[in-house]
C-alpha cells in the first residue's frame, strides 16, 4: 500500500507552506508520511543534498543562520507501491536579528549649533527598534521611518537624532542601539563626536607671592581649555609689550629672570583658535624697587625769563609710592632750604608704578634762580634729580 500522505508541521502562507524558525536557535524540520505498506522511505532534501532520511518519518535538526531565510526544503516519500516518490516543499521563514546600526558621517561641530544625525539597520524581520544612547542617557529620535524589502521580506529602520551641541559634547561617542526579540540586549555602534568652541582660560596665576623684589625672577603659567590648537601669548598691560607666545599649545609659561621696575603692571594671558579668541582677567605684579627717572634725569639746566612763570616736570618709576621731597639752594655752596608756600608742588600717579611730578611758580623772582633738587625715596631706594634755573640771556 502507498503512503497515504505527507505531513510536515508547517503553515500556509498565500500558497506557500512555511516553517518559522528563529536566527541561530535550534530548528526541527519533522516529516511524516503514514498508511505505507511495507514503510516508506521517507527524507529531507534540498536541492539534490539528502539531510536525514528514515522510515515513516524522518527530522532534521540545525541551527539557522540568515543564508537558511526563504529556502526550500523538500520531503520525499517512497515504497515499492508507488512508481515516484510523493514530493512536498517548505519555506524556511525565519526571525532575524538587525544589522549591526551605521550612524552617518558626523561633521565637525560648533558650539550651540544645530546637528543632525541619522541611524540605519537592515535586515531584521521584525523591524528593529532604534535607540539614541548620548550624555549618558537614551535619547528619542526626532524622525523614524521602516521600509520592507520585497525580495527579501525583511526591514530596514531609519532614525534621525536633532541635537543643539554644546561645548560638553566634544569627544563624546554619539552610539546608535539596534534591537529586536532575537537580539534584546540591542546591536550598538557610535561616532566621536567633535565640538570646536572659543578657548577658556582654566588657569592663569604667578608662582609665588604677587609681590618680588627687583632682580629676583618670576613666572606665570597659563593654561586653556581648547578644543584645537590654540595660539597663546602673556602681555604686560601697560606696556602692551607681549613676554611669551606659542601656537598650537594649551599651556604657556613665561619666567623673567630679573624682574625690573616696569614689570610692575597687570598682565593678561589670551588665546585664540579658530572658533575665536578669550582673555583671562589681569594678573597683577608688583616689583619692588627704589625710585628711578624715567628718562635717567640727573641735572637739567633750565633758563627762564624773570617774571614769567616756572614749570618743571620729571617722569619717575618706583613701587611701592614713594615720597618727594623739594628743596632749593641759589648757588652750590648755598645751604639747602624748603620751598616757600608760592610754589605749587604735584604728583600725579600714571600707573601703579610711574608717576609725573611738577613744580610750578606764576612769577620767577630774582632770588628764585638757583638749584631745585627734587629727593625720591622709598623703603628700597632714593634718587635725586636737580634743577638748574638760570636767568634767559645769561
Amino acid at each position: 500500500m502507498p503512503p497515504s500522505s505527507i505531513d510536515i508541521d508547517s503553515y500556509n502562507e498565500d500558497g506557500i507552506l512555511r516553517i518559522n524558525g528563529t536566527e541561530g536557535s535550534p530548528l526541527n524540520l519533522s516529516c511524516q508520511s503514514p498508511g505505507a505498506d511495507p514503510a516508506a522511505n521517507v527524507s529531507w532534501y534540498k536541492d539534490s543534498a539528502l539531510f536525514s532520511t528514515g522510515f515513516n518519518t524522518t527530522m532534521y535538526s540545525f541551527i539557522p543562520t540568515r543564508d537558511h531565510d526563504l529556502q526550500n526544503y523538500t520531503c520525499t516519500a517512497y515504497n515499492p507501491a508507488l512508481s515516484k516518490p510523493m514530493r512536498r516543499n517548505v519555506q524556511i521563514f525565519l526571525t532575524s536579528k538587525p544589522g549591526i546600526p551605521e550612524i552617518s558621517k558626523i561633521p565637525i561641530t560648533k558650539e550651540n549649533d544645530e546637528m543632525m544625525v541619522t541611524c540605519s539597520s537592515s535586515g531584521g524581520r521584525p523591524p528593529a527598534s532604534l535607540w539614541w544612547i548620548f550624555r549618558g542617557t537614551y535619547l528619542n529620535s526626532t524622525y523614524v521611518t521602516s521600509l520592507i524589502n520585497s525580495s527579501t521580506q525583511t526591514y530596514t529602520v531609519n532614525s534621525m537624532l536633532d541635537i543643539i551641541v554644546n561645548k560638553e559634547d566634544n569627544e563624546k561617542n554619539i552610539i546608535c542601539m539596534a534591537n529586536n526579540s532575537v537580539v534584546p540586549t540591542g546591536l550598538q555602534s557610535s561616532q566621536r563626536l567633535t565640538a570646536l568652541y572659543v578657548p577658556r582660560i582654566l588657569v592663569f596665576r604667578l608662582h609665588g607671592g604677587p609681590e618680588v623684589n627687583e632682580s629676583a625672577s618670576f613666572s606665570v603659567f597659563c593654561s586653556v581649555d581648547s578644543a584645537s590648537f590654540t595660539n597663546m601669548s602673556i602681555r604686560n598691560q601697560k606696556t602692551n609689550e607681549i613676554f611669551s607666545t606659542s601656537s598650537f599649545t594649551k599651556t604657556l609659561n613665561f619666567t623673567e629672570k630679573s624682574a625690573r621696575c616696569f614689570h610692575t603692571a597687570p598682565y593678561i594671558c589670551t588665546a585664540e583658535n579658530r572658533m575665536g579668541s578669550t582673555a583671562s582677567v589681569p594678573l597683577r605684579i608688583y616689583v619692588n624697587c627704589g625710585p628711578r627717572s624715567m628718562d635717567g634725569l640727573t641735572f637739567l639746566q633750565i633758563a627762564a625769563p624773570l617774571n614769567d612763570k616756572l614749570e618743571i616736570s620729571a617722569n619717575y618709576l618706583s613701587y611701592p609710592t614713594p615720597s618727594f621731597q623739594w628743596s632749593f639752594r641759589q648757588t652750590t655752596t648755598s645751604p639747602e632750604v624748603s620751598l616757600s608756600g608760592d610754589f605749587q608742588r604735584t604728583s600725579i600717579s600714571i600707573n601703579i608704578s610711574s608717576f609725573s611730578v611738577h613744580l610750578k611758580k606764576t612769577s620767577l623772582e630774582e632770588e628764585d634762580f638757583g638749584y631745585y633738587s627734587l629727593r625720591v625715596f622709598n623703603d628700597y631706594g632714593s634718587f635725586m634729580t636737580t634743577f638748574y634755573i638760570t636767568p634767559e640771556g645769561k
